[in-house]
């Protein structure tokens, strides 16, 4: 498994894809903290007026969580470079040919993607922070509480986008096209959030589906300090159900399909 991480590595720092793609990434997050003065979901009451608060080092790396579907259209990016492209190159034919398995292979690519999607919400929360500190100041105490309230926010986030990667796998191994891939990934992640949206309209007792939303869910998680136990536990269970179910079913699925 760590050989065929290490060749993807080793292919993937030899080209120019990934370099643009995190270069964009970059860019994105310090164009955001650039031009946004205030934090977009963070509203306070002060008697009969309400005053947004400004965007600071202290405020952003919620802000970039919030805003977490950046992210995840940049992983895409990143699961087409590592594994989608394999197979419209014929590549993951030569490899299968060669002796691997396919429970390993899919395994192997699965947990390159896992890793460049902790790296890239790892970036987004750390360039956010000091490009907004340099830009407007920290404006608040950078202490153990800011610490941690961050860290067990990118936790539960991290959960929710490690499901979504395994569930882009998923699609990779499955349909074995790019376009289709592609496809299948943005409708799983755009389709459920205005299906559920306009059912609830009709009826608020309705709101639980809103956790079989997993793009949804990864913005509700940066709240998980504010969440009552039963909330918080349904959300971590959804996420880890899914990694569990898309991880098996992909590769019980591959296992079976055809390589052309």
């Amino acid at each position: 498994m760590f050989d065929i991480i290490k060749a993807d590595l080793y292919r993937i720092f030899r080209g120019k894809s990934f370099y643009i793609t995190l270069l964009l990434f970059l860019s994105f997050i310090i164009i955001q903290m650039a031009t946004r003065r205030t934090e977009s979901l963070l509203l306070v009451n002060f008697g009969d007026e309400i005053s947004e608060v400004v965007l600071t080092g202290f405020t952003a790396p919620f802000e970039m969580m919030l805003n977490s579907d950046s992210t995840l259209f940049f992983l895409l990016s990143f699961m087409v470079i590592v594994a989608a492209f394999d197979f419209s190159a014929g590549t993951v034919k030569n490899v299968l040919a060669s002796g691997t398995s396919r429970a390993k292979l899919y395994i192997s690519k699965l947990a390159l993607s896992l890793l460049l999607c902790f790296i890239l919400s790892l970036l987004a929360i750390t360039v956010s922070t000091a490009s907004a500190t340099i830009i407007r100041g920290f404006g608040g105490i950078f202490d153990f509480a800011f610490i941690g309230s961050v860290a067990r926010a990118f936790g539960a986030q991290l959960l929710i986008l490690f499901a979504i990667t395994c569930v882009g796998m998923f699609f990779v191994f499955t349909t074995k096209n790019v376009v289709a891939f592609i496809g299948l990934y943005l409708a799983f992640g755009l389709i459920p959030q205005f299906l559920l949206a306009f059912i609830v309209s009709f009826n608020d007792n309705l709101t639980f589906l809103f956790n079989f939303d997993l793009w949804g869910s990864a913005v509700r998680s940066v709240n998980i300090d504010l969440m009552i136990l039963p909330e918080a536990v349904m959300l971590i269970l959804s996420g880890v159900v899914c990694i569990f179910f898309s991880t098996i079913g992909g590769i019980l699925l591959f296992k079976r399909s055809e390589v052309k």
